[in-house]
Formats: C-alpha cells, sequence, structure tokens
C-alpha cells in the first residue's frame, strides 16, 4: 500500500471502496466492479488493497466493529433503543449475505479464516464479561454458545424469510436469553409444567 500527501481524499476513497464492497454482491464481484461502485479508477484500488481476500478481510473487520460496538453498548448501556438498533441490524438480510460470503471467501483464504476466528474470540470474551463467566463453567459456556449460534441461525434465516413480526421474536429471544445465557437460568418448563400437575 503507498502512501500519499492527501490523507483525507484517501480515507474518503478508503470508506467508499468499503461501502461499495459491502453493497455489491462481494464473491460474485471483481475488483474492478468494486472499483466502480465506489467511482474509483480500477488500478486505483490496489493503492488500497492489495487483492480482494485484503479488502474481504477490511470488509469483514468494518462490519464486526459496528457489531460489536452497537451489541456492546446496547448489553452494557442496558438501554431498549440499543437493544432494537442492535437486532435490527443483525436481521438486515443484506448484512447476512455479505457474512455468507465471506465465510465463503474464508473457505478459500486461511487469513481470512484467521481473522473470522479472532472477531469470534473477541465476541466470546465480550459475552463472558458481560454475563460474568467462569472460566471453569462448561455449561455455562456452552449455553452462550447456543445463544450466539440461535443469533447466528436467526441472522441467515432473515435472508429467506424476513421477520414479520419482530415485538414477538424479541420477547422470545429474551426468554432464550435468560435460560441460556444466564449464570442460573430461569427454568421456564417448572411454569409449564406446575399448571399440568394440578
Amino acid at each position: 500500500m503507498t502512501t500519499h500527501r492527501y490523507p483525507r481524499r484517501m480515507e474518503i476513497k478508503r470508506h467508499r471502496l468499503l461501502e461499495a464492497a459491502q453493497e455489491i454482491c462481494f464473491h460474485a464481484a471483481s475488483m474492478s466492479d468494486i472499483a466502480k461502485k465506489a467511482e474509483v479508477s480500477p488500478p486505483h484500488i490496489y493503492n488500497f488493497y492489495k487483492n480482494k481476500a485484503d479488502l474481504a478481510m477490511a470488509v469483514q473487520e468494518r462490519m464486526n466493529q459496528e457489531i460489536f460496538d452497537t451489541l456492546k453498548n446496547s448489553m452494557f448501556e442496558e438501554r431498549s433503543v440499543d437493544k432494537d438498533k442492535c437486532l435490527d441490524n443483525l436481521l438486515k438480510p443484506e448484512r447476512a449475505a455479505l457474512m455468507l460470503t465471506l465465510i465463503t471467501e474464508a473457505t478459500r483464504d486461511t487469513k481470512l479464516m484467521e481473522h473470522f476466528r479472532k472477531h469470534q474470540k473477541k465476541f466470546r470474551e465480550l459475552l463472558y464479561e458481560y454475563y460474568h463467566v467462569d472460566p471453569n463453567d462448561e455449561e455455562h459456556k456452552v449455553r452462550l454458545e447456543l445463544l450466539n449460534a440461535l443469533y447466528a441461525g436467526l441472522a441467515v434465516r432473515s435472508l429467506f424469510s424476513p421477520y414479520e413480526n419482530k415485538e414477538l421474536l424479541k420477547e422470545l429471544l429474551g426468554k432464550a436469553d435468560s435460560f441460556l445465557a444466564r449464570k442460573y437460568p430461569v427454568d421456564y418448563m417448572k411454569d409449564i409444567e406446575a399448571p399440568m400437575k394440578k
């Protein structure tokens, strides 16, 4: 990557390239397609990213940082607006499509796969901090992995079948969160079984 005497212009172009790469179907698009979408001359894209895998890593880092920041705010500040924004971001079909495309790219590129693993570790550490996970509590850790898988699955499903009743979805996710993520989970089965025993 070369240096430039107009760093502000370079930063604007870098931002446009990342926006363009997120907007168009990354896997099918060439570097030239992405450059044109960003209104950057195709050869100039290589001043920013040496190849498509390098660009994929930058897109993934940007997307992950957005999710991480929103999630951190919603978890630690307990603001319902942030929680709604976080869920809406997660369920955006274009975000899920990009995530699947980047995962596909990562199966062919070990550096990108390592990048994914690094982000996953950072995300796991955030969850462990928020839910006060004891490093020796294997059950609690596995329940958090299940919750993580649930959210990832919901994101992918939103590609094919958008959720119509988001309020109900949020309510049910709150119950799943209470059961799977808390140190001492609420046992909703007791609520169901109690009336049946009477």
